[in-house]
C-alpha cells in the first residue's frame, strides 16, 4: 500500500516531476536457496513480516503528438526499517528502477 505527493512543472516542452511516496509492506512469502537447499524465512521468523519506507521518484515527459507523450522515470526504494530479526545483523529493502514508456490520453 502506498500513497504520496508529487509535483510536475508544466511550463516547458520537457516536463520534469518529482514525488515522495511513503509505503507500508507485508511479507507474503520469503524463501532463500543455498545450493540445492531451500529455507522458508517467513516460517522460521528469520526476517520481519512487515516493512516501511519511501519511494523517491524523478521523471520527465514530453509531448510528441497532441495526445501522446514519452516519459522516463527513475525510482529509488528506501526501506527505513531493519527487517532482520537477529541482533547485530542488518537487512533493508533498497533498490532502484528506471522506466521508459509511452503515455496516451483518452
Amino acid at each position: 500500500m502506498k500513497a504520496g505527493v508529487g509535483y510536475q512543472y508544466n511550463n516547458w516542452f520537457v516536463k520534469p516531476w518529482a514525488a515522495v511516496v511513503p509505503y507500508y509492506a507485508y511479507l507474503l512469502n520469503g524463501t532463500q536457496s543455498i545450493g540445492m537447499t531451500y529455507f522458508d524465512l517467513k516460517s522460521t521468523k528469520s526476517i520481519k513480516t512487515y516493512d516501511a519506507g519511501m519511494f523517491l521518484n524523478l521523471g520527465v515527459s514530453a509531448n510528441i503528438l497532441s495526445y501522446t507523450s514519452v516519459f522516463a522515470e527513475y525510482n529509488y526504494n528506501l526501506g527505513l526499517q531493519n527487517i532482520e530479526t537477529e541482533k547485530g545483523q542488518y537487512l533493508y529493502n533498497r533498490g532502484f528502477s528506471v522506466k521508459l514508456g509511452l503515455a496516451f490520453e483518452i
